[in-house]
């Protein structure tokens, strides 16, 4: 599935589908490391919320302050891919104002993993991090 998303017309496809996203975010809240089953759902997920309904599905179910546990309880033992794709993830679920409460409600954690991100030696991490931070920024 994941090599499907990186085709325009079949992740349209997958988006529409609702049931699939629910799954999807209850696959990646159940699995509590950074397996070889969470990182292509994050990979999925990371791509599906490109698309309107998707991302704020995703908003809905309660994602962000899952990827905010993720960063809390695994920090250390995140790969960058994942570290890269949950703030591209970020990136694109704060696109929608409905996103906005849930970074409010982390904002002392937002802002301890920007410190620490930023001097990551990724430039997608760097980008997306930034991203993420004007979107919110300019939001007000």
């Amino acid at each position: 599935m994941e090599i499907m998303t990186t085709n325009r017309f079949a992740l349209q496809y997958l988006a529409k589908s609702m049931k699939l996203i629910e799954n999807l975010v209850g696959i990646f809240s159940n699995e509590r490391e950074d397996s070889p089953c969470r990182k292509p759902v994050l990979g999925i997920l990371q791509r599906i919320s490109f698309s309107k309904e998707p991302r704020m599905q995703m908003i809905k179910l309660g994602i962000i302050p899952i990827m905010f546990n993720i960063f809390k309880t695994e920090a250390n033992e995140i790969s960058d891919f994942t570290i890269q794709f949950l703030i591209a993830t970020w990136m694109n679920l704060s696109l929608k104002k409905e996103s906005y409460p849930y970074f409010e409600a982390h904002k002392t954690e937002l802002i301890s993993i920007v410190m620490d991100q930023m001097t990551s030696d990724n430039d997608n991490i760097r980008n997306y991090l930034n991203g993420t931070i004007f979107l919110l920024l300019i939001s007000k």
